[in-house]
């Protein structure tokens, strides 16, 4: 038996951008990593219709020539996906905006600097786009200890 996508779930993957094929396609492969969802208020997710556990499921697929890191919550007794988003940064939501949220920052991976990513951002290809634009700085294992910029005292 294969997953299916509610019509909740299939908004959702539109309005992100993730195709259905892409959440089926991750949905559907045992070997992706899988494990209990835990929300963010700490309880364990659970199925509304047989209060069975729900799993989380990370993984990556290719579809039309673009790469899809995703993350999916998975009702595994009635075989449904409830909910998807991507695997890392994504678009401010329009709740967001209009709680005056303007904009994010994430640490680059490779250097530590802070990205900073804007509601004027709409697309998960916009981000991608500002975060290739991102010139590296100096490796944060390069830099100098703070006991460097110290002012040494005059006298001594």
């Amino acid at each position: 038996m294969t997953y299916t996508l509610g019509s909740h779930v299939k908004k959702q993957a539109h309005d992100k951008g993730i195709p259905d094929a892409v959440v089926l396609a991750v949905a559907n492969n045992e070997s992706n990593k899988t494990y209990q969802f835990i929300r963010k208020n700490g309880l364990m997710g659970e199925c509304d219709r047989c209060f069975e556990k729900q799993m989380r499921r990370e993984g990556v697929s290719d579809y039309n020539g673009q790469t899809y890191d995703i993350i999916l919550v998975l009702n595994v007794c009635c075989k449904r996906v409830v909910s998807v988003w991507h695997n890392g940064i994504a678009p401010l939501r329009a709740d967001q905006i209009a709680d005056g949220v303007t904009s994010f920052v994430e640490p680059c991976e490779k250097c530590g600097v802070n990205i900073r990513y804007t509601a004027d951002m709409k697309t998960q290809e916009d981000l991608m786009r500002h975060k290739a634009n991102h010139v590296c700085r100096k490796p944060a294992s390069e830099r100098k200890p703070a006991s460097y910029y110290k002012k040494k005292k005059k006298g001594k």
